[in-house]
C-alpha cells in the first residue's frame, strides 16, 4: 500500500532543501573550514574589553580637556561607560579610594561625613535617560 504524500510533508520537505541550499551557497562552506563546534572559543574577555572586531574611540579636542562621544558608530540607546562625554576643566583627578570623603555641609540642620565604603553601602539604581 503505498501512502499518499501529504501537501504539508511535501512544504517541509521543500523548505528544508531550500534552506539547506541557501546556506550551503551564501556562507562558501569549503573542506578546509574549521568545525567550531567541536572546540571550545577563547575564554571571557576582561571588564570592560570589547571586541577585537571593534574599534570605537572617543574624539579629542584640541586642549585635551573634554572627549565626544562617537554617537555615528554607536548602535541602540545606550552609551557604553568608557564612551560618555568627558569634559575636565583641571585634569582627570586622581582619587583615592581608601582616602575619600565626601562632605555634606552648609544649609543642613547635621553635616556628615561619607567615606566611600559608605556610600557603596547605599542600594544602586540604573536609570535610562534619553
Amino acid at each position: 500500500m503505498t501512502r499518499a504524500l501529504s501537501r504539508r510533508a511535501l512544504l517541509t520537505g521543500s523548505a528544508g532543501t531550500a534552506t539547506a541550499a541557501a546556506l550551503g551557497t551564501t556562507r562558501g562552506v569549503t573542506a578546509q573550514d574549521p568545525d567550531t563546534t567541536t572546540s571550545p572559543g577563547p575564554p571571557s574577555s576582561e571588564l570592560e574589553q570589547r571586541s577585537p572586531h571593534v574599534q570605537l574611540t572617543r574624539g579629542r579636542t584640541l586642549r585635551g580637556t573634554s572627549s565626544r562621544t562617537p554617537l555615528q558608530d554607536l548602535h541602540g540607546t545606550l552609551t557604553p561607560a568608557d564612551l560618555h562625554f568627558e569634559r575636565h576643566h583641571a585634569g582627570i583627578p586622581d582619587v583615592d579610594p581608601d582616602s575619600y570623603q565626601l562632605l555634606i555641609h552648609g544649609m543642613v540642620e547635621n553635616p556628615i561625613v561619607f567615606t566611600l565604603d559608605d556610600l557603596n553601602r547605599f542600594p544602586a539604581v540604573s536609570l535610562v535617560f534619553f
